[in-house]
């Protein structure tokens, strides 16, 4: 079926060409979030590092 208006190229659009561009609040939120979940990542494997570490001293020196 065919279209009565003119489509202008509208599905070729791209981020490439800069088309679309994020919002700074938006991407400043999403920075924040994956700051966030580095945090704790990080938190996680030091609690965990430092937990394995005490209980080998723990049984190398009792």
């Amino acid at each position: 079926m065919a279209s009565s208006y003119k489509n202008n190229d509208w599905e070729k659009w791209s981020i490439d060409k800069g088309d679309y561009h994020r919002g700074f609040h938006s991407t400043s939120r999403f920075e924040k979030q994956i700051r966030r979940k580095r945090n704790i990542r990080n938190s996680i494997i030091i609690g965990s590092f430092s937990l394995v570490i005490g209980i080998i001293t723990y049984f190398i020196f009792r």
